[in-house]
């Protein structure tokens, strides 16, 4: 009875060996089995991707992955997240030491927009992106790609992150444009988001003048992205040349008669800017 009850298993196994992956199969007695339909490289998408919680103190983290290992172009082989609770600059530094491959990063916020276009770091290069953020929900993903059936991709990036002081807010128009007191800084930034012509473009500061009055305008930004000024009237006309921080300064004189002034401040590029300005 022993031998009946093993050759019948091993029956059973070599058939389930050669049948395919259905959602039916007839067993040795005519009895339906339910067998799921599953597709290998599903089954390497599922277990592959690295996933970390990201720290914004310079902490690596990284992944590997080949074309000989089953990974197929734009496979997400790695998916990070973080979170910060001010507006933050960021330093992203990433190196790939693979084989004729790419490392694609791409980072979101939490409403699903790229912050950047796509980072692409080539085999055994870096690259680096500076970027302006808001608080909130982040996800960075990494992708595979290689042109090549022996490329494989050794990738690893980090993230420093350092807070920004800000003092104005929602000054967004000229109705709601903060005042600028005589040697007083106020400090506002872009944030760093891909379809920026969708999002803040500009930020107003008022300015009071009782007499004729030699006012000097002095803007400093950081290093990273870019911005330019528009000094206005009024009733918003403009008043002089459009000033550009080529330098991170902007440093302007201009006499004005008595009356009601407007500073327009206007974001350049998609990367964003943190800048400082001040009147005397």
């Amino acid at each position: 009875m022993k031998t009946k009850t093993l050759l019948v298993l091993s029956v059973v196994c070599m058939i389930a060996s050669v049948m395919p992956l259905t959602t039916e199969a007839k067993g040795i007695f005519g009895d339906i089995i339910k067998i799921p339909k599953v597709k290998v490289e599903d089954i390497i998408r599922s277990t592959s991707t690295k996933h970390y919680n990201i720290s914004l103190d310079g902490t690596y983290y990284g992944v590997s992955a080949s074309k000989s290992a089953g990974y197929k172009n734009k496979d997400i082989i790695m998916q990070g997240n973080f979170s910060i609770d001010r507006p933050t600059f960021i330093q992203f530094h990433g190196i790939n030491n693979g084989y004729q491959s790419a490392a694609i990063y791409r980072i979101y916020d939490q409403d699903g927009y790229q912050v950047c276009g796509r980072i692409d770091i080539s085999s055994n290069n870096t690259q680096d992106q500076n970027l302006f953020l808001k608080p909130g929900r982040y996800k960075i993903t990494v992708e595979f790609f290689s042109a090549n059936t022996q490329g494989n991709v050794e990738t690893r990036f980090k993230m420093q992150g350092e807070g920004l002081n800000i003092t104005a807010s929602n000054n967004t128009s000229i109705f709601s444009a903060q005042p600028l007191s005589i040697g007083v800084s106020a400090s506002n930034y872009f944030r760093s988001i891909r379809d920026w012509g969708n999002d803040t473009t500009q930020h107003y500061y008022s300015i009071d003048v009782a007499y004729t009055y030699n006012l000097h305008i002095y803007t400093k930004k950081m290093q990273e992205g870019n911005m330019s000024i528009v000094l206005l009237d009024e009733d918003e006309r403009q008043i002089g040349n459009s000033m550009y921080c080529y330098d991170n300064i902007i440093d302007k004189n201009v006499t004005l008669n008595p009356g009601r002034y407007y500073l327009r401040v206007k974001r350049e590029q998609c990367t964003g800017a943190y800048y400082k300005v001040r009147v005397d």
